[in-house]
């Protein structure tokens, strides 16, 4: 770009070069007293001449010198430029030329060397002019191509750095789902071991009450049976008195009877009814022990009951906590799963843009550099064909310059218009709109500035048509094979666009299916494993269930043969327990352990369920019936 400045400035100064070498012909002293010094003591007119063209050449350099900023600083007295004086022409030349060095300046070495070879082929002005200009347009094309790379490079160190960014937040995600997930397991592995030791502690508590129980339970029968003895013994005493009182009573009637057989008789007697009471006695303590036996048989089988249904109680609590853990952690993975779709979606559409951004600005890029190369082309030519009108007659060229004079003119005028009324407008629109309205102008003035080229380009061919038409037909001939080649060359710069964008948009429609597919698949093995972890749950719960009902059943099984083996049908153990016991109002009768819920079947001798819920019935009949019995014997 600073080529194509220089050569832009090179271009507007090209009017004054040619008008300052109109008047170096004339007098140059006028011109440049400071740098040119003219011995007119040993001088002819033929050497006169020849130091003329080469002042011409040292005027130009320093045109172009000032143009690209250089000349200004020669004049700086506090920076002392290093000054190389030469003379040139040899010692009867008699011009004495200062040409300005800067160090470190490729420019300023530049011009030495082309004063250097002007000064030793004697060359004319426009062969160093012409090495110039092809110098400043070689750098304008080098720094073009070495801007393009360089977006280039820009372009691909920003799609990279995009695509670690990206990568490193994807990591980042996936980190902190991981933790997430990780933290839920951990939490949910605590909360089964806190339940697992709540239950433990439950059963042994459980156990141990059971235990306090049935020793209460036992005590409180034993207390029971033992009061039913004291108040038997009691009552056969009362009952031996009377009878003796009565047996005397009858003795004392009958005084017939002699006195050694009465009391035969009354020790019979006696003796008969202690044999009566001491059998009575020997049942009642037969008749307790039985029942005291099977009473603690079956509360012993009651709580083993109780303790099944609070062992499955447990167990239901611990596989229902199991799954609903199970449900938390899947329903994470899913939302874990629909959280890095989203975000590798977001990601993919993001680079896409970028992708598509920098690609419009390559392609932009390229069409201004394309551009300006067939402007460049085209400027190119037609200074070719002005030089070679400018070979023409004098008077063609004075009234081309004219024709130039007044372009420019206009062109300043139309400038200077335009300034005025971008800032009349500016003043008076709404600062939102100053970058629509500044477009609207610089197209407007680009269209009027392309009119008054075409005038002006159309005004030099007038002229010259009446007396260059073969000239003309040769130039027009060579623009129009440019612009052909140009064309070509912007429509094939436009078919290679076209092609990258079509590629481009392919990709990224195959980078969206490939991202759908990818989602897609690892939805299906989320979905997959979880539908497996879900089947070994159920599949633990029915092997943990089925241990359980074979361990209590085997138990129940176990305690039913005992039971057998003492003496104890089913039917009498599955009646309920301590009837008196709970008459007396003892408040633990029913095991504290039973639950109202439903509980599962190892069908093992099943309870009725009927008679599990029925009220509890007393012990009277059975242990009054034999209280009665045994009244009945002694009576």
């Amino acid at each position: 770009m600073g080529g194509s400045r220089k050569e832009k400035r090179v271009t507007h100064d090209e009017p004054d070069r040619k008008h300052y070498s109109k008047d170096v012909k004339g007098e140059t002293r006028q011109l440049k007293p400071d740098l040119i010094e003219r011995d007119v003591g040993n001088t002819d007119k033929g050497e006169i001449k020849d130091r003329t063209d080469f002042t011409v050449v040292i005027v130009i350099i320093f045109i172009i010198c000032g143009v690209n900023g250089l000349a200004p600083s020669l004049y700086h007295r506090h920076q002392r430029p290093h000054d190389a004086r030469r003379r040139l022409g040899g010692s009867g030349c008699g011009v004495r030329v200062i040409v300005p060095r800067f160090q470190g300046d490729p420019f300023s070495d530049l011009v030495q060397e082309c004063v250097s070879a002007a000064a030793a082929s004697a060359g004319t002005a426009s062969l160093v002019t012409r090495q110039i200009q092809e110098h400043e347009q070689g750098s304008a094309l080098r720094e073009q191509m070495s801007g393009y790379k360089r977006m280039r490079r820009q372009h691909q160190k920003q799609l990279m750095g995009l695509e670690n960014k990206l990568k490193a937040e994807m990591d980042e995600h996936q980190l902190r789902l991981d933790k997430e997930l990780e933290g839920q397991r951990n939490n949910f592995s605590m909360e089964l071991e806190k339940l697992s030791k709540k239950h433990q502690a439950v059963l042994e508590k459980e156990t141990k009450a059971v235990l306090t129980e049935e020793k209460k339970f036992q005590q409180h029968i034993l207390g029971q049976q033992k009061k039913e003895l004291t108040g038997l013994i009691d009552s056969q005493k009362r009952q031996y008195r009377q009878r003796k009182e009565q047996l005397k009573e009858e003795l004392n009637e009958n005084q017939s009877t002699p006195k050694r057989e009465k009391q035969e008789w009354l020790v019979h007697q006696k003796e008969c009814l202690q044999q009566l009471q001491a059998e009575e006695e020997a049942g009642l303590l037969r008749r307790q022990r039985q029942y005291y036996e099977l009473q603690c048989r079956q509360y012993k089988r009651k709580m083993l009951l109780a303790r099944h249904n609070l062992e499955q109680d447990l167990l239901r609590e611990e596989l229902n906590k199991k799954q609903t853990l199970k449900d938390l952690e899947c329903a994470m993975l899913l939302r874990h799963h629909e959280s890095t779709q989203e975000l590798e979606f977001r990601q993919l559409g993001l680079v896409q843009r970028t992708r598509a951004d920098l690609i419009r600005t390559q392609h932009q890029t390229e069409l201004t550099n394309q551009m300006e190369y067939n402007k460049r082309r085209e400027q190119e030519l037609r200074q070719k064909h002005a030089v070679e009108v400018r070979q023409q007659p004098k008077s063609l060229k004075s009234k081309e310059l004219q024709i130039k004079r007044q372009f420019q003119d206009t062109c300043k005028i139309q400038t200077r218009q335009y300034k005025a009324l971008r800032n009349h407008l500016l003043e008076n629109t709404p600062k939102s709109d100053h970058k629509a309205v500044l477009k609207r102008l610089k197209d407007e003035q680009t269209r009027k500035l392309a009119i008054l080229a075409e005038q002006y380009d159309h005004s030099i061919n007038d002229m010259l048509s009446t007396q260059a038409l073969r000239l003309d037909e040769t130039q027009e001939a060579e623009y129009k094979v440019l612009r052909m080649q140009l064309q070509q060359e912007l429509e094939l710069l436009n078919a290679y666009q076209s092609k990258i964008k079509i590629h481009t948009d392919t990709q990224h429609e195959r980078e969206v299916k490939d991202l759908e597919q990818r989602v897609s698949i690892r939805r299906a093995l989320l979905e997959q494993r979880i539908e497996e972890e879900m089947l070994s749950l159920q599949n633990e719960r029915s092997e943990r269930i089925r241990t359980l009902l074979e361990r209590q059943a085997s138990e129940i099984e176990s305690f039913d043969s005992e039971s057998l083996r003492l003496g104890f049908s089913n039917m009498a153990l599955m009646g309920m327990p301590g009837d008196a016991y709970a008459k007396q109002g003892f408040p633990n009768a029913q095991p504290s352990s039973s639950r109202s819920v439903g509980h599962w079947s190892h069908g093992v001798h099943q309870q009725n369920p009927s008679s599990q819920q029925l009220p509890r019935r007393s012990h009277n009949s059975s242990s009054s019936s034999g209280i009665s019995s045994g009244m009945g014997d002694r009576r």
